[in-house]
């Protein structure tokens, strides 16, 4: 037998910040894309909700279910809560995102939650990774920072399938004309015909381990699918990038399907889980690294490290 040292990085920046449910009245409902929409909330006169850049909120539905979204907007701009809803179709909550939900209608949420927001005491240059609607806590971390007149460069890819679904485009687009220290570059991986698209294209992670071999002196930030996360972990830890560094990787995913389907996405780290259930299971990814999965009806809903005696602030979970 030997000493065992165990290193923890702890995040008391999170745990600062109080978790408040509130009431909230929907302002507008803006259609970006046709599969998405920005849900704009508006809270009671008296309240504020104090949050990181990049953290999410649960929205709260009459049968006790909960949907997570990431917030979209900076903390500094907090007179209305901004969601990007992609529709599901079939989706408990999306369904009535794009039927019959209107303005003045009162949806109830948790929040601030997750680990995923701007480390500002690094001075390391950014990569700013975004698959789909993951632009949304890319978009709110890249606000705080010109609000904080942050000097760190920032280098944003956003892969999507075709143009269209580059909903907010011009946003970044402008960001990069108007701050030499940020560079855009946007990624499709199956463009249509009519996009006339001249850009890049292909896996959007590649197109970053193209410009950048070696990420030994980067912070990578990274939201969108679980296939995208892993691929980019993966290759960005190849390509040099400290595991510490990647933030997102894989700690925050954009839209998940089933807890089974998180599994698979995990195959090639997993060294055992139990059958997926209504009970909590165990997944070791490595030697050193265990897990605690919390599902509810089937869904992934949280995870955390085993040695911590709660969760890491880390929310898997299908956004319906």
């Amino acid at each position: 037998l030997s000493d065992l040292n165990i290193e923890c990085r702890q995040l008391g920046a999170v745990t600062d910040i109080p978790v408040k449910t509130l009431p909230s009245r929907i302002e507008k409902l803006e259609r970006l894309a046709p599969d998405v929409i920005e849900l704009q909330l508006r809270l009671p006169a008296n309240e504020r909700l104090q949050f990181w850049a990049g953290q999410y909120i649960d929205i709260l539905l009459k049968d006790g279910k909960k949907r997570s979204f990431s917030l979209a907007n900076a903390p500094h701009d907090d007179a209305l809560l901004q969601l990007h809803i992609r529709h599901v179709p079939g989706g408990v909550f999306t369904d009535q995102v794009f039927s019959t939900m209107k303005a003045r209608d009162i949806l109830r949420f948790n929040g601030p939650h997750g680990s995923f927001y701007l480390r500002e005491e690094s001075t390391k240059p950014m990569i700013l990774l975004a698959g789909g609607t993951g632009f949304a806590p890319i978009k709110a971390i890249v606000e705080h920072a010109l609000a904080e007149n942050c000097q760190r460069p920032m280098h944003i890819y956003w892969g999507a399938k075709a143009r269209i679904d580059l909903y907010q485009h011009a946003l970044p687009e402008k960001w990069a004309a108007e701050h030499a220290g940020i560079h855009y570059v946007p990624v499709l991986s199956e463009p249509a015909p009519d996009d006339a698209w001249a850009g890049r294209t292909g896996l959007v992670h590649q197109a970053v381990t193209a410009d950048f071999p070696n990420l030994a002196d980067f912070e990578v930030y990274a939201c969108g699918s679980p296939g995208m996360i892993e691929a980019a972990r993966r290759d960005f830890i190849a390509a040099g990038l400290p595991e510490a560094e990647a933030t997102g990787l894989p700690l925050l995913f954009g839209p998940l399907g089933t807890a089974q389907d998180v599994l698979k996405h995990y195959s090639e780290f997993v060294g055992s889980f139990a059958t997926v259930g209504e009970k909590p299971v165990q997944l070791t990814l490595s030697p050193r690294l265990a897990w605690q999965l919390k599902l509810q009806n089937g869904m992934l809903v949280d995870i955390g490290r085993e040695q911590q005696k709660a969760p890491v602030g880390v929310r898997l979970q299908r956004f319906l």
